[in-house]
């Protein structure tokens, strides 16, 4: 279910929530860093997990929830907006999050 170096990230990544409640995971291509967010957000809450990631990337993020049985909502950054306000996440996963720093900035004149 769960690789080594996964726990081992999982675990440290885990402690660094609990204290700052915000943790980003940098791992190499392939490692399986969305198994290791899932499963690190699953052990810190019992809440819906909201996971936003890239539209190109939802199909491989839904087997993986599936795979490991895990309650979350996969959503691409772009559709985000539709979401009900009134739903409460026990934990909220940014996927490919450099991508946010690259939209347009307001043109102020």
């Amino acid at each position: 279910m769960i690789e080594p170096h996964q726990q081992e990230a999982s675990t440290k990544a885990l402690h660094i929530l609990k204290q700052y409640r915000i943790v980003l995971l940098i791992m190499q291509q392939r490692t399986g860093k969305t198994r290791t967010s899932l499963i690190t957000a699953y052990q810190l809450t019992n809440k819906p997990i909201l996971f936003i990631t890239k539209l190109k990337a939802i199909d491989d993020i839904l087997k993986e929830v599936k795979a490991i049985d895990v309650p979350a909502i996969v959503i691409n950054y772009e559709s985000l907006h539709k979401l009900p306000s009134t739903l409460e996440w026990g934990a909220i996963i940014c996927d490919e999050c450099q991508v946010l720093g690259t939209y347009p900035k307001p043109n102020i004149s």
